[in-house]
């Protein structure tokens, strides 16, 4: 990666190796928008990376509840149903 500085922003350049098909899909959407691959590459990656941080703190979150009422493995909650279901 190489540090591009500028009086604007700060940015890191990196190399991205894509498969003929994703490449030729991106560069349609990107034509389509009128925006640069740069641009289209790092929205997709800040949406992918806000979406993974999001269901991180969901897992989380549900873990804690499910912890509240005492489940905690599998086992609990096949617990849980058989006891729904009977």
């Amino acid at each position: 990666m190489r540090e591009v500085k500028s009086m604007q922003r700060e940015s890191v350049q990196m190399t991205v190796s894509l498969s003929p098909k994703l490449y030729k899909m991106a560069m349609e959407v990107a034509q389509r928008e009128v925006r640069s691959k740069s641009e289209l590459v790092r929205e997709a990656l800040r949406e992918y990376l806000e979406r993974r941080n999001a269901f991180r703190r969901a897992r989380e979150n549900l873990g804690r509840q499910l912890a509240k009422k005492g489940i905690r493995n599998l086992e609990d909650i096949e617990r849980l149903v058989d006891a729904i279901r009977s």
